[in-house]
């Protein structure tokens, strides 16, 4: 799923996806700027079958998030983190 440079999306968007999708495998929040480590941690949580994310430029993650995801997504094998301040 694209969603690249959807720059009005919120967390909440990003937390309902999940839940309502929790066989996604590929998400793509590339310079979504309002996405936080919590639209990331549902990710995280709901879709234990995520084997790409790309969150370039989404300059509010922090390593909370990346923590999160390792812990819950064993599929995951491309993760994009470019342009971060945070991390």
């Amino acid at each position: 799923l694209d969603l690249g440079s959807c720059r009005k999306i919120t967390d909440a968007a990003v937390t309902a996806l999940a839940a309502s999708c929790p066989q996604l495998s590929s998400l793509n929040l590339s310079a979504c700027g309002n996405i936080t480590d919590a639209a990331v941690t549902a990710l995280a949580a709901s879709c234990p079958q995520l084997s790409s994310l790309n969150l370039t430029a989404c300059g509010k993650i922090t390593d909370a998030a990346v923590t999160a995801l390792a812990a819950s997504c064993p599929q995951l094998s491309s993760l994009k983190l470019g342009y971060f301040s945070r991390l």
